[in-house]
């Protein structure tokens, strides 16, 4: 089997647009700045201005979602320029269409997946080749290895120029590598006739990987792809900060509109410290990755983006959020792990897969709803 599968730029849209406020008291500057990376902005702001960092103080006020989005920081650069120079405070502000303008977006991506496998599903080879907009290859490479167990494996990641900012998103370029290679495993099991779970327990020898992807099946009640009522349901797996993950959905097609019915979603993080504050973060990236399973894209024509505000771009709302049951499956021996960023990592896939189990029609490219 081959296949081409391609991811478009989205933007982080956070909550709260980045703001900042500056303040200079002779050679010492404070300032306020909702920011992921306080110490990072303390040793930038101390090189812009010759000064040493224990001269320099940031204040991260809580950050209003971050994503990733939030971890450069120049308007705090141009707060302490201005604060100099006026020799008062500033704050300097965006407003949501300059925080979608002047945002840095996850990375677009085209991956090119070959696969060879035997009349029943085992995987003999497997080629991939990605090729990730931007200049920091680390970002298009995580997330690019599979963990399936073919005898001969190949995966390449490439970077390329980009027309639009590209920079850090939750999981960074891990839900789009995902994507394409659960999709495929998702093909190579309709072209052998096979259950799609069946198919990716004969190739993971992982005990960890096994043990989501059957607990997820279990607590969804998994039967196949085709539901009652012309319903389909869909299920992923995938690693992301070292915990590993599954997730199955069941969705509804009317025309041109997706609903997510449930999603059920096993997550082995080792030992969980704090499980209301992880399955919150589950919930949270679940939601997140069906908005760029479904609606989200940026649109850009001659330099121009198309879509910077909330008028033009489509996140999740409350009537988009499903029924999520998550359920931690991992060893309190075992060391604690990630639990923000896994959830967004196989949701994509689950409904792509969801979605071809309702209409028959195999998606291949985000925003699934731009192509019914």
């Amino acid at each position: 089997i081959e296949s081409t599968y391609f991811i478009p730029y989205i933007a982080p849209v956070p909550m709260e647009p980045r703001a900042a406020v500056a303040q200079w008291e002779g050679e010492h500057l404070t300032v306020w700045a909702g920011t992921q990376r306080p110490f990072g902005l303390r040793e930038e702001l101390a090189t812009i201005f010759g000064v040493p960092e224990s001269q320099v103080r940031v204040i991260a006020p809580e950050i209003g979602g971050g994503f990733g989005a939030k971890s450069p920081y120049a308007l705090a650069h141009d707060a302490a320029r201005l604060a100099k120079t006026a020799g008062r405070p500033v704050r300097v502000a965006f407003t949501r269409h300059e925080e979608m303008m002047w945002s840095n977006f996850r990375p677009a991506a085209i991956v090119q997946i070959k696969s060879g496998s035997t009349s029943d599903g085992r995987l003999v080879a497997w080629e991939s080749v990605a090729y990730h907009s931007g200049d920091r290859v680390m970002i298009g490479r995580r997330g690019a290895e599979t963990p399936y167990d073919p005898p001969h494996v190949k995966s390449t990641v490439y970077r390329s120029d980009s027309p639009l900012p590209s920079g850090s998103y939750r999981s960074l370029g891990a839900a789009v590598n995902h994507f394409a290679r659960e999709v495929h495993m998702d093909e190579l099991a309709a072209a052998a006739g096979l259950d799609p779970v069946e198919v990716r327990l004969r190739n993971l020898s992982e005990p960890r990987f096994r043990r989501v992807l059957e607990a997820t099946a279990d607590a969804f009640g998994w039967t196949g792809p085709r539901l009652a009522n012309g319903h389909g349901a869909g299920i992923a797996l995938g690693i992301d900060v070292g915990s590993y993950v599954a997730t199955a959905t069941e969705v509804s097609v009317q025309e041109k509109e997706v609903r997510v019915h449930r999603v059920a979603a096993a997550l082995d993080c080792g030992l969980v410290v704090n499980p209301e504050g992880a399955a919150n973060q589950m919930e949270g990236s679940i939601v997140m990755g069906l908005g760029s399973a479904l609606f989200e894209a940026s649109d850009f024509q001659d330099g121009r983006l198309l879509n910077a505000t909330f008028a033009r771009y489509r996140v999740p709302r409350i009537v988009d959020a499903p029924k999520i049951d998550v359920r931690f499956v991992g060893d309190d021996t075992t060391p604690s792990t990630g639990a923000g960023e896994p959830g967004i990592v196989p949701i994509a896939a689950a409904v792509s897969g969801a979605v071809f189990g309702a209409t028959g029609k195999r998606h291949r490219e985000l925003p699934i709803q731009r192509h019914l």
